[in-house]
């Protein structure tokens, strides 16, 4: 919920072409399986385990992607992607190359326009994920 805040909150007063977001957190998917105490987390609840990478990649493209669009205020399309992949470490990194920018009334007063780069990471330690979304100015 504070990443969705966050989101809001930097793109309220129309800074969308200099906003950055990191966030480390467990995914909801994980904070269900446990029940929501932390001591119950497995130890293959990592990025090791075919169903939390499968899980994860669910909620990325059917949760965290439309609730950062919802509260954005604007289209975002990040299409598929790309996954990186290391022993502790997996990155699907993902980037709208659309030309994000104010419409043609406002263009004049702010004449501002940024794409979007988005990175989601998990090793193989624990479930933390970490987020980092980045608007870019063209």
């Amino acid at each position: 919920m504070a990443f969705e805040s966050y989101i809001r909150d930097e793109t309220w007063d129309n800074d969308f072409d200099y906003c950055h977001a990191h966030l480390t957190y467990y995914p909801p998917f994980v904070m269900k399986e446990c029940h929501e105490n932390l001591d119950k987390i497995k130890p293959t609840m990592n990025k090791n385990s075919r169903k939390f990478r499968r899980n994860l990649q669910h909620h990325i493209k059917r949760h965290l992607m439309v609730d950062m669009e919802r509260c954005s205020g604007f289209q975002m399309d990040f299409g598929k992607g790309t996954i990186e992949e290391t022993p502790k470490l997996m990155t699907w990194k993902f980037q709208d190359e659309g030309d994000h920018g104010f419409p043609s009334e406002e263009n004049d007063m702010y004449n501002r326009h940024w794409k979007l780069e988005l990175q989601v990471k998990c090793n193989n330690e624990n479930p933390l994920v970490e987020v980092d979304y980045m608007a870019v100015p063209v």
